[in-house]
């Protein structure tokens, strides 16, 4: 820099110094390059606004001009003073872009000294945009989307989190943020194009995204610690569903014409905001969910099938932050994992799978997107009752063009043809019981199958359930008094605990959920007398019955045993020693006690992933029955079973 060109800017730091706007407006302009002139003009605009405090609120503001606002002469010239003291600092933050770290920590030095009095004026530029432009048609919107630039410039400038030792300030940036998340202020021509989207709204966007996901975890901590006091959920769930069908209006005739052409950084950033929340706030997920996010961004997704980024295909991306969830919660997943199958997760998915990439293999069939096998975490949750029969249903529907896609690619047709055989087991037990709405309820007492009928129909008020624990349900009052003695009193305190804990956890099933696994059970017992020693282990193959099945739906295929004779011994050989384990409660081992001693009862037993680390542990017993269906074969009948939700390691 020559001489003449430092004496200038010296003169003109110096007019500024002075509240010269012009000056001011000149050097914003035009930021000095010289570390020494930046600092001296970072700390001119942001001592002037520290010097300058907002005008008192007037009670109306509806009228634009200064005058009608009853704004003194000196209130409109510190307002028309911060038009460009305001701007100066936003370009500040953005003059550090590629500059080095030490020279960062020096600008915000000075932006802490004054945060405060700049956040005083940011809220004012909010309320009172029409003082600062009064040639735009919505100035909230505008002001909302000022203040926006600036605390994203505050939060998200620099490799260091400059303000998580002053929590005051976090929390009034956070405040902010929120305010003006959930109050959605909008503007028509924000909407006309994805330009004036990306220009208007998307600051709004990245500001609430920083303050759900970024790197400041005080923002964060704060952030979440006001969305916890909220009385409800649903005004930050409506606001982050109107930012989404704003996007979707702003780029629609782009991504359905060009979608290889269309920015999806902006529709990425609410996916993640909403994601953040989700996992970091309970019930979150269902708020949106009633809104019918996942369903708008399932329809967006689908316009992308096909559409490559990098190794994977951005309909992928875009749905790999609702799926898998992050942190499973058992009432969202079955509501929220079946509305994704109905609006084309399974397509994306086979989408991914016949994408051909380097490195694809059997082992790796699908993209490094994903956390896990999306066809394998699908299967092994259709024991869930909901998702397993919205996975029958979307099977069902997958396009024939797609079959023939999948067929066509090798790895593709062997990883899809290896899931629908363990899949068709999930088809058979929702078809048999598709259309069947009748409230059967198992009862819980052992000595149930001496009595009149098996499984029970009937109404579920003229069932009894144990007032206390609200877990076992029996048929009548014998039973009940039966299973007291010999069982329930030892236990009823516990699964009372045991009840309110995992509806805490919110991985409670219901008792409506046993008729679903009672029927894949029986289903299982089928398949252990099929004449397959790969898929079948410990059944001697002269057996033409078996006295105890075992399935493990942990794992791929899910692990198929049996063996003959009712005896605990030969059952733990069969299912292992640490699988049979897992039924260690009171119950549990009456009920193994029991089929050792009762001839006439075949008993089953699964594992059955569910929710994160919980398992469904499933323990059935059946009576061997004729088939009416088919002469000369038989079917096995529930007379009851148990279900308990248990916390596995692995």
């Amino acid at each position: 820099m020559s001489a003449v060109q430092r004496r200038k800017i010296e003169s003109y730091l110096a007019s500024a110094e002075a509240g010269s706007k012009q000056h001011i407006n000149k050097l914003s302009n035009d930021w000095p390059t010289d570390h020494s002139h930046s600092l001296r003009l970072v700390s001119i605009a942001l001592r002037h606004i520290s010097s300058t405090p907002p005008p008192p609120r007037r009670s109306d503001t509806s009228e634009r001009s200064h005058l009608h606002l009853g704004l003194t002469s000196e209130e409109i010239r510190a307002v028309d003073l911060m038009q460009s003291c305001v701007p100066c600092a936003e370009n500040a933050l953005r003059s550090l872009v590629g500059e080095d770290e030490a020279h960062m920590r020096l600008v915000f030095d000075i932006f802490r000294e004054h945060i405060h009095a700049l956040l005083d004026w940011l809220v004012y530029f909010v309320r009172n945009w029409n003082l600062v432009r009064q040639d735009v048609a919505n100035p909230t919107f505008h002001g909302t989307v000022a203040a926006s630039v600036m605390i994203l410039g505050l939060l998200n400038t620099g490799p260091e989190a400059y303000f998580a030792d002053d929590p005051r300030a976090l929390g009034r940036m956070v405040d902010i943020v929120l305010s003006v998340w959930i109050a959605g202020v909008n503007d028509e021509g924000a909407n006309s194009s994805p330009r004036a989207w990306g220009t208007s709204v998307r600051p709004i966007v990245d500001a609430f995204r920083i303050c759900v996901t970024g790197r400041s975890s005080g923002a964060k901590d704060v952030l979440f610690e006001r969305v916890r006091g909220f009385k409800t959920l649903q005004p930050l769930a409506d606001a982050c569903a109107r930012r989404l069908a704003e996007w979707e209006n702003a780029h629609r005739g782009m991504y359905t014409r060009n979608p290889q052409s269309t920015d999806i950084s902006g529709l990425e950033a609410i996916l993640q905001a909403v994601q953040g929340l989700t996992t970091r706030i309970e019930g979150f997920s269902r708020a949106v969910f009633n809104r019918r996010f996942y369903v708008i961004v399932m329809g967006i997704a689908g316009h992308f099938k096909g559409v490559r980024r990098g190794q994977t295909t951005i309909a992928v991306d875009l749905v790999k932050d609702l799926f898998l969830p992050k942190e499973p919660r058992g009432v969202d997943w079955c509501h929220i994992v079946p509305e994704l199958l109905a609006s084309g997760l399974l397509e994306i998915i086979l989408d991914d799978l016949v994408t051909r990439r380097a490195g694809q293999s059997i082992e790796q069939p699908f993209s490094g997107a994903w956390r896990e096998d999306p066809l394998d975490w699908l299967q092994r949750m259709s024991q869930y009752p909901r998702i397993g029969a919205a996975l029958v249903d979307a099977v069902g529907a997958v396009p024939n063009a797609t079959r023939r896609t999948v067929s066509s690619h090798p790895i593709a047709k062997k990883v899809y043809t290896e899931f629908a055989h363990v899949w068709i087991s999930t088809q058979l037990v929702h078809e048999s019981l598709s259309g069947d709405t009748s409230p059967i309820l198992y009862c819980d007492s052992l000595k149930h199958q001496n009595r009149e009928s098996a499984a029970l129909s009937r109404a579920p008020e003229e069932s009894r359930e144990c007032s206390w624990c609200r877990v076992t349900i029996y048929c009548s009052i014998e039973c009940q008094k039966e299973d007291w003695q010999r069982i329930h009193r030892k236990e009823c305190q516990q699964k009372r605990v045991y009840r309110i804990d995992r509806q805490l956890e919110d991985v409670w099933i219901s008792q409506r959920s046993r008729k679903f696994y009672l029927a894949s059970l029986a289903n299982r017992i089928q398949a252990a007398m099929a004449p397959d020693p790969d898929y079948v282990q410990s059944l001697p193959a002269t057996a033409n019955v078996c006295s105890f099945t075992f399935v493990d739906y942990r794992e791929k295929p899910p692990r198929l045993a049996a063996c003959v004779h009712p005896s605990i011994y030969f059952a733990t050989m069969a299912a292992g020693g640490e699988r049979l384990a897992l039924f260690n409660d009171k119950r549990e081992k009456e009920v193994l006690n029991d089929w050792q001693e009762n001839e006439n009862v075949h008993l089953a037993a699964a594992v059955c992933p569910f929710v994160g680390r919980y398992v469904v542990l499933v323990l059935g017993r059946f009576l061997r029955v004729p088939d009416p269906s088919r002469s000369d074969s038989f079917k096995y009948e529930a007379i009851n079973g148990f279900l308990r939700i248990a916390e596995v390691d692995s």
